[in-house]
């Protein structure tokens, strides 16, 4: 199908979804997405100035444990850097402006950087990231390199504690989040701080926040920093 979201059960549980693609007479994988059929079909959610781009690079289920190891192969799917840009859509400005790095075993994001930019035109434009699915203890702040960024999966990973949360708040597109399934859910309160700590945000773990639900965190945290205070 063309999900691009993981569907949640009503137990909580993620199951997966195909990225959106498709195969043409020539075996090659066509991307042909306008800024806004990005938006409905992966989760970002684009500027202004979104350029025409194919799909997000697809480098999942590689049982890959560094950032490096993802240069070894080509993606799934979507057009890395370099390679036959025939599939790309016409007029397209870049080969992609997001990338699926889930189902892996990364503990950390170091060479981050380097990978991007052998496989994306534009790094700079990266919008869209998802790193389920790995064995992620911490936020990295190189995220923070990329302040185009709107959205960012994280779901399934081992993040524990609610300060790796405040690292994004500093991301002022940063529109979706996903952390469900890490440790970090289970802390009281998890669902009023996060949306606090990113002001931008839009949707946590799949589920819009509303002007209703803004203003009952806005209220717990006035009262959380009059209780902090009175200590």
């Amino acid at each position: 199908g063309l999900d691009s979201e993981p569907r949640v059960s009503s137990r909580g549980k993620v199951a997966r979804c195909a990225h959106p693609r498709a195969t043409g007479s020539r075996g090659h994988t066509h991307a042909t997405l306008s800024c806004a059929t990005m938006g409905r079909r992966t989760g970002i959610i684009p500027g202004e100035a979104c350029p025409l781009t194919g799909f997000p690079l697809d480098y999942s289920y590689k049982d890959v444990s560094e950032v490096k190891g993802f240069l070894v192969e080509p993606p799934f799917a979507g057009v890395a850097k370099g390679s036959d840009r025939r599939s790309l859509p016409k007029g397209s400005e870049l080969n992609a402006c997001g990338v699926k790095l889930s189902n892996n075993s990364l503990t950390s994001l170091d060479g981050l950087p380097a990978f991007l930019e052998a496989v994306l035109d534009d790094p700079m434009e990266l919008r869209w990231i998802d790193l389920s699915f790995n064995a992620l203890t911490r936020i990295d702040p190189v995220l923070l390199n990329y302040p185009k960024l709107s959205c960012i999966y994280l779901h399934g990973n081992r993040i524990d504690s609610l300060k790796e949360i405040d690292k994004l708040g500093e991301m002022e597109h940063l529109a979706k989040v996903t952390l469900h399934g890490n440790p970090v859910e289970e802390i009281k309160n998890y669902r009023m701080y996060v949306p606090v700590a990113i002001h931008s945000l839009r949707s946590l773990d799949f589920i819009g926040i509303t002007k209703v639900d803004r203003d009952k965190m806005m209220t717990w945290e006035k009262e959380r920093k009059a209780a902090r205070d009175r200590w």
